[in-house]
């Protein structure tokens, strides 16, 4: 049933994420679902818990969400997360909110439960990375099984879970049949810069600029970029390597730098606000992640016709075709992702040939307003 036109009211819409620890894939997913959908049409409110309350505050404002549409809520690990589930049924009367969507499955249980509080039915999901915590994530054998079990009591209450990847959506659905008619892969996409963004091939400066953005975490596989440094300068001097971005292992891969004696051609700027600017000056794109939903800034980098080195993982492979819009190695192969970097420093005909074509990719298949469309779509007809 299309509900948006109902009494010509805009549709409010929270999304809400119960565990978003720091600027990321999801808080920019978040941003850009505020910024890219029909304010003619919806209110939309973000509504978040975090430790760093600032940090996330300060990104949100940057990205052009409005101050009266941010609600933090403080932590709280005293009667598991019943004060916080009150905090937002609350929350979700008092701002009339007719659609709650969720992101983590921490965010859908007490969102599940404040919404039936509420009395609000209309719930969506969103799984952005891997859907069960497990060790790497910090979270206990038995904290697992809560959550396992919860997941199976709360599932049914929501129209539709919709993932980043067909890989994601398959994962769901392997742990829940029921879930098959529920689920969606639709990934938001980025904004595709404008032909005179795009620099190919590199101007004529020194040195060759091989880049990652990723947040600085043991998934994101950053070590073993390091670990290829060597063998890249070895045969090409004249690269530098610049890790952006923060993270809890930021203190450990500077340590690993240094040990492997290349802190003079690594540089870790920190967070990076201007991320257009960040990938213009960047001359390879590289994502050593052991495990990712759907990297919006792969989808970036491809889309300002940068050339692409990854670890052949499931999420990647769903948009990196090797040989054709980027060149995959296998996880943890060092030698051959130092050996992809040298590949394409020296052969610049096919490092255009990449670009080019991981450009017309994301042109095809992964601009934001087809994203949009199609989330716009379960909003309407959400029941």
């Amino acid at each position: 049933m299309d509900q948006t036109g109902k009494n010509n009211k805009k549709i409010t819409i929270a999304l809400l994420c119960t565990a978003l620890n720091d600027r990321g894939g999801t808080s920019r997913f978040m941003a850009d679902l505020y910024i890219h959908l029909d304010s003619n049409l919806y209110r939309v409110l973000i509504v978040y818990s975090c430790v760093k309350k600032n940090h996330l505050h300060k990104f949100f404002i940057a990205q052009g969400v409005k101050n009266e549409d941010l609600f933090w809520l403080p932590q709280s690990k005293k009667m598991f997360f019943t004060p916080l589930v009150v905090k937002l049924k609350n929350l979700f009367i008092s701002q009339r909110v007719d659609i709650i969507h969720t992101f983590f499955l921490h965010s859908d249980i007490v969102g599940c439960f404040a919404a039936l509080l509420a009395g609000k039915k209309r719930l969506i999901s969103s799984v952005v990375g891997k859907f069960f915590w497990d060790e790497i994530n910090g979270v206990g054998k038995l904290k697992q099984a809560c959550y396992r079990l919860f997941n199976s009591l709360i599932r049914h209450n929501f129209y539709r879970t919709i993932t980043v990847s067909q890989q994601l959506s398959d994962e769901l659905v392997k742990c829940r049949a029921a879930l098959a008619q529920k689920v969606a892969a639709i990934n938001l996409g980025v904004v595709i810069p404008p032909d005179e963004f795009i620099n190919i091939p590199p101007d004529n400066r020194k040195n060759i600029i091989v880049a990652s953005l990723s947040r600085l975490t043991k998934d994101k596989g950053l070590e073993y970029l390091l670990q290829a440094v060597p063998y890249v300068i070895a045969q090409v001097p004249d690269a530098r390597f610049i890790i952006a971005s923060i993270g809890e292992e930021e203190k450990n891969l500077k340590q690993l730098a240094r040990d492997l004696h290349i802190q003079s051609v690594v540089d870790f700027p920190g967070w990076v606000s201007n991320a257009a600017e960040f990938m213009k000056n960047t001359d390879i794109f590289t994502i050593p992640s052991l495990r990712e939903g759907c990297s919006l800034s792969l989808l970036e980098a491809l889309s300002f016709a940068k050339p692409v080195v990854a670890f052949r993982v499931p999420g990647i492979q769903e948009i990196i075709q090797n040989g054709k819009n980027g060149i995959m190695v296998e996880p943890f192969d060092v030698q051959q992702f130092a050996l992809a970097i040298i590949t394409l420093c020296k052969d610049k005909n096919y490092a255009r040939k990449l670009s080019l074509n991981g450009r017309a990719l994301v042109q095809e298949k992964f601009s934001i307003s087809a994203g949009i469309a199609k989330i716009e779509w379960i909003y309407r007809n959400v029941e």
